[in-house]
């Protein structure tokens, strides 16, 4: 049985600044695409100390697993890493046999550490068809691997203390951070197309959302036309009453961010208890104004309703927290939560913090595994 790290209700992850241990040399699988190349993540595992990465999505996609196992094995041989960090999120990538092969190669006292962020429920897929929704519980392969892993970490509580239960290495919850060089309060356009209006930056998954954003869109497209524009693929056709526009990149949606009256923030799933998307750290590191759908321990992330958001539950909430907060009498107020959301994730929610605070794990386990 393994240790859980994560906070309890309502508290924030300690954090271990890097500069708090001894330099580390870093081999990180990483998960690279050209929509989201993760900049960000390999600027802060680059402070660490010695780094290499291996991108294992695009690897395994190209040649496929062995090959992208091969690859991976030379890499830590050659860098003799005492951090391995892997980004990994699907079953079949990781096995208990390759876990034990890459650890013989790595440098002494080395951490083998898994953020699987989050996953869809892949034990539900049926006939081929895609899964219904984020996964509510840590899955097989989670626990499999977690007997080969020396810490195990997610964005949400619940897989973290299912897998300590289950398995022998550690857990803990670790946050989506942000990129603060593609996210940021910006003032310098003027031609934005959503300023004096709400914003929903979000791809339509009908077969894996809990509530449809479809339906969500509608109901404001219903009650207030014309008020609410979205970004993302699969809303053509687009609800009555909404505009709909294609998929935007990074650093159009930090635009839209900071001058929407109101930006909704809505996950797949809202069930886990600490779990939200990384659009919502986006959002506040761009100064939005963030209409965010409650989850229940929105106080681990510093999260205060009417100070650094807006909260709402359902369709009819949101409703009418858009007639109310996109009057022009409001404005006032929104700058007052634009500034505590950009204080609250500049202070705590960039992916330096997110790595501060799994280093804060791996450094307990270190002790306890070598000294």
């Amino acid at each position: 049985m393994g240790r859980c790290y994560c906070a309890p209700a309502g508290e924030r992850q300690p954090r271990s600044a890097f500069s708090e241990g001894p330099e580390e040399r870093v081999l990180h699988l990483a998960i690279s695409t050209e929509t989201e190349p993760q900049a960000g993540q390999e600027a802060v595992l680059r402070l660490l100390g010695p780094y290499r990465r291996v991108n294992w999505w695009m690897a395994m996609k190209a040649m496929g697993r062995p090959a992208m196992e091969a690859e991976v094995l030379l890499a830590a041989w050659e860098h003799r890493p005492t951090l391995v960090w892997m980004q990994v999120q699907t079953p079949g990538v990781l096995s208990r046999e390759f876990l034990r092969a890459l650890r013989g190669c790595c440098g002494p006292m080395a951490v083998l550490v898994l953020w699987t962020g989050d996953t869809v429920d892949y034990e539900a897929t049926e006939g081929g068809k895609k899964p219904a929704t984020i996964a509510r519980h840590a899955q097989p392969w989670m626990m499999d691997v977690g007997e080969e892993l020396d810490l195990l970490t997610a964005s949400c509580c619940e897989y973290p203390e299912e897998v300590a239960a289950g398995s022998r290495c550690a857990t803990g919850f670790m946050q989506c951070g942000y990129d603060r060089s593609q996210f940021d309060w910006r003032t310098d356009r003027q031609d934005v197309p959503c300023a004096g209006h709400a914003v929903l930056t979000a791809h339509r998954y009908p077969t894996m959302e809990e509530e449809s954003r479809a339906d969500l869109a509608r109901a404001v497209g219903s009650a207030i036309p014309g008020r609410l524009h979205v970004w993302g693929g699969g809303w053509s056709p687009p609800p009555p009453g909404v505009d709909a526009h294609g998929v935007a990149s990074f650093l159009d949606t930090s635009y839209l961010y900071s001058h929407a009256r109101v930006t909704v923030s809505t996950s797949c799933t809202n069930s886990l208890r600490r779990y939200t998307s990384g659009r919502l750290q986006r959002i506040l590191g761009s100064a939005g104004c963030c209409a965010v759908r409650a989850f229940d321990d929105m106080g681990a992330l510093g999260l205060v309703d009417g100070t650094n958001c807006l909260v709402w539950r359902d369709a009819q909430d949101l409703v009418g927290l858009l007639r109310d907060w996109l009057r022009p009498e409001r404005d006032r107020e929104r700058e007052a939560v634009r500034s505590a959301a950009y204080s609250l994730a500049t202070g705590g929610m960039d992916w330096l913090a997110a790595y501060e605070e799994t280093m804060w794990m791996v450094r307990r386990e270190r002790e306890r595994m070598f000294y």
